[in-house]
């Protein structure tokens, strides 16, 4: 009976449905640096919008019953660390919020394995999810820490789509860099014609580079102006400084990257006067927070398994929780379960 639950429960999860929609927030936290004086939170909000005006700021309006009662409902020290109230002459001011909206879609193109074996090889074709981009903000606080958060959507017009698929979004759309990967690891070529260019290589050409697998082919985020892409290829992560996503540095532009800065007197000859610099806070991945609706999918986790619901035992529902694209990050079922128990 378990097995029979479990094969309906992957027949569900893997088949594209015209009545599944998800979205996504990644969230970009990073340390940014001003040479110039006074580097208040309104300060650096109005260098930002000078130099880049597809950024704009976006103080929060009391006005309206509803953000009124919002607003008073948090104390007074939480209100200045989430509401950017333009309030800059108290001298108080601890945040400031700037959206942008000149990016709409965000078009992620990955490898996957087929069904086609040669010599017992694995063999990839690429495949392409793509979802709205609704909003892009950036919060600077004054501590001169910012958080840059993308929120994408996928609803029902969007075309079929299966939870794998957003397990795979979601996965890999967030990371910004490999990890560890020197340029023979990185130095691969996919695309739609990636299964015939391997069926005509020799066998140790037919196998997928380690980028391949964890990373995806080319993330493109296109709208209205010129569209910001990487495609991962061609670089020594190895030996380089740092690395991070064009699209993150497109995106946070007029930040300059500067991977390594701490801050300490010894930076100041890597500033110049009056720009702006950042450097990553986290290691390869953003934050993420994801919702996804389907009836089917949450009856098939909220289904028994003698007297436990099935996601208790689910891998599938691990994988959503903690970001797993591929196969869960984790071998032992009693572990799992004790996560899944205390994070759902």
């Amino acid at each position: 009976m378990e097995q029979e639950q479990r094969q309906m429960s992957d027949t569900v999860f893997s088949n594209r449905s015209e009545k599944l929609d998800f979205f996504t927030i990644f969230m970009f936290p990073f340390k940014y640096y001003y040479n110039g004086k006074k580097n208040t939170p309104s300060k650096i909000a109005q260098i930002i919008t000078d130099k880049n005006k597809n950024w704009r700021r976006d103080p929060f309006e009391k006005a309206s019953p509803p953000n009124y009662n919002e607003f008073y409902y948090f104390h007074r020290y939480v209100r200045k660390a989430i509401y950017d109230t333009g309030d800059e002459k108290s001298g108080h001011e601890v945040m400031a919020y700037l959206v942008r909206d000149d990016y709409k879609m965000l078009e992620l193109r990955y490898a996957v394995e087929v069904e086609f074996h040669k010599n017992d090889e694995k063999v990839f074709r690429s495949e392409t999810i793509s979802a709205k981009v609704t909003s892009i903000n950036l919060h600077l606080f004054d501590n001169q820490v910012g958080v840059l958060t993308i929120v994408t959507e996928r609803n029902l017009s969007g075309g079929p789509i299966s939870f794998n698929d957003i397990l795979l979004y979601n996965d890999l759309a967030r990371r910004i860099y490999p990890p560890y990967l020197g340029k023979k690891d990185s130095d691969w070529s996919a695309g739609d014609e990636y299964v015939e260019q391997i069926l005509s290589h020799d066998s140790a050409a037919a196998v997928p580079k380690l980028s391949s697998k964890i990373f995806p082919i080319e993330v493109i985020l296109s709208g209205e102006g010129c569209p910001s892409c990487d495609d991962f290829e061609g670089r020594d992560y190895k030996d380089e400084k740092g690395h991070l996503s064009s699209v993150i540095k497109d995106i946070l532009s007029p930040f300059i990257f500067e991977p390594g800065l701490d801050g300490s007197r010894a930076d100041d000859k890597r500033l110049k006067e009056d720009s702006l610099f950042f450097s990553s806070f986290t290691d390869d991945r953003m934050f993420v927070v994801s919702y996804c609706s389907d009836d089917d999918i949450s009856q098939a986790f909220c289904s028994k398994q003698r007297i436990r619901d099935n996601y208790h035992l689910s891998k599938d529902w691990y994988k959503f929780i903690f970001v797993d694209g591929g196969s869960a990050g984790i071998a032992n079922q009693e572990m799992m379960e004790h996560l899944i128990m205390k994070h759902t």
